[in-house]
This record gives structure tokens, C-alpha cells and sequence, in this order.
């Protein structure tokens, strides 16, 4: 709601047109979203009842709808800070570069996740 919001002030600041179909097209993004968190959530589920099957002492407790969720609620204070910068607002200059770093940091995460992943893949096909 917030970014939905400054996002409005900053189109009127910026003079662009603020029209029904982009405001509709943003709440369904936003909507949305949450299902990424949800698919997340049913990855770990998965990735859990695949590790089970193979025999993989791995226990993911649902680190994939959190990284997703964490990288989520990242984009929408990156959004939000760069729509009050267009407002106008002052900002303190380290605040979006650190949020930009802690985003960067998630996906890190996530894509060392997923080469971990891939690794015990491959070792479990190499025992099997």
C-alpha cells in the first residue's frame, strides 16, 4: 500500500499520467507477488520430499519462501525509497545503498542455494 502510494505522489511530482489501468495493473502486481512466495514455499516442499526419497540428510526448513519473501519485501523498500527521492523527500544518503547491499546479499543466498542444490543432486546420482 505504501509504495502503491508514494508511487502515485512521484508520478504526479514527475508529471507523468496517472491512469486507472497502470493503478489496477499495479495492485494485481502486488497481489501477485505473494503467490512468488507460495511457489516458494511449495520449492521447499519439494526440495524436501526430494532430499527424503534420495536419501539426502538435508533439512531445508523452508529457506526458499523465506529468501523469496526477504527479497520481496527488498524491492518493495527499494521501490518506496526511490519514490520518496522523486517526491522529494530527504533521505539520509547510505540508506538506499545499504538496502541495495542487504538485497544483493539475499540473492547471493539464493543462487549459492541453488548451486549447493545442484551439487547434492549430482553427488546423489553419482551414489545411486
Amino acid at each position: 500500500v505504501i509504495d502503491y502510494l508514494t508511487g502515485i505522489t512521484a508520478a504526479c511530482v514527475r508529471k507523468e499520467q496517472v491512469s486507472s489501468n497502470k493503478g489496477i495493473l499495479g495492485i494485481a502486481q502486488k497481489v501477485f507477488m505473494y503467490l512468488l512466495i507460495v511457489i516458494g514455499v511449495f520449492v521447499d516442499v519439494m526440495l524436501q520430499f526430494m532430499f527424503n526419497n534420495l536419501n539426502v540428510p538435508i533439512s531445508l526448513p523452508f529457506i526458499v519462501g523465506c529468501i523469496v519473501a526477504c527479497w520481496l519485501v527488498l524491492n518493495e523498500m527499494l521501490s518506496i525509497l526511490e519514490n520518496l527521492s522523486d517526491i522529494g523527500v530527504p533521505m539520509p544518503p547510505f540508506l538506499m545503498p545499504l538496502v541495495e547491499r542487504i538485497k544483493g546479499s539475499v540473492e547471493k543466498k539464493g543462487d549459492d542455494i541453488k548451486d549447493n542444490i545442484g551439487k547434492k543432486e549430482e553427488s546423489a546420482d553419482d551414489e545411486g
